[in-house]
């Protein structure tokens, strides 16, 4: 029983390695700075769980070792089958020591993977810094009139997933509704339209939204949607 449990575990940690593997790939060509961040989280979340896993895997195995030992040592005294009882703990053992080489890999993995994410969060937050910026300064370049434009056009998208939103979307919907200033209800909305191109991706594609929306009224702060 033990056994199968250590093999489940093992089968299951290295498809968390692979899946790691898989989104560490997507981080590094991810062009939008909100999807970086959401890949970021999601292989932060994987490392806990293969490490949590890993400990099952040294506790299980080490378990493991302990029954057989005990188990051997008293077979040892009502039978004579020690050559048999002494074949089957080393074959276990061969067995714990080749996982135990494969954790090691792993293990080794996962750290040069996590300083590789630690600098791809850096060039992240980095870049989330500038492009707030450059929004910002557009932001308060713009008129009344043209705010008001802007917002026009994101309302309708909000409104066409509004029924689709979950818990959270639907509070920052509604504190974008509640604000009375134009330019922090611009503000909010940026963030926000970028969250519903992360969580509705297959209807609502920001970068080509922002191009269109560039074409028509050739305003600045959408070409800056666009490179986001």
């Amino acid at each position: 029983m033990r056994n199968q449990e250590l093999i489940g575990y093992q089968e299951n940690l290295e498809l968390l390695i692979r899946k790691k593997n898989f989104l560490q790939k997507a981080l590094t060509t991810a062009y939008d700075a909100e999807k970086q961040f959401a890949l970021t989280l999601q292989i932060e979340d994987l490392e806990k769980q293969i490490a949590g896993l890993k400990e099952r895997v040294d506790e299980t195995a080490r378990h493991i070792t302990q029954i057989t030992i005990g188990n051997n040592s008293h077979n040892n005294l009502i039978i004579s089958g020690v050559s048999h009882s002494t074949v089957t703990v080393q074959n276990n053992q061969v067995q714990l020591d080749s996982l135990s080489q494969k954790l090691d890999v792993l293990s080794t993995e996962i750290n040069e993977m996590r300083v590789e994410n630690a600098q791809h969060k850096t060039d992240i937050l980095q870049g989330q810094k500038a492009m707030n910026d450059d929004l910002i300064l557009a932001i308060n370049g713009l008129t009344e009139s043209q705010t008001l434009t802007i917002l026009e056009n994101m309302a309708a998208v909000f409104i066409e997933f509004e029924k689709e939103m979950d818990e959270k979307l639907l509070e920052q919907y509604q504190q974008i509704k509640s604000t009375s200033s134009l330019k922090t209800k611009l503000e909010l909305s940026i963030p926000f339209i970028k969250m519903l191109g992360i969580n509705f991706k297959t209807e609502f594609d920001v970068v080509g939204w922002a191009n269109k929306m560039y074409e028509r009224h050739e305003l600045k702060i959408f070409k800056l949607f666009g490179a986001v």
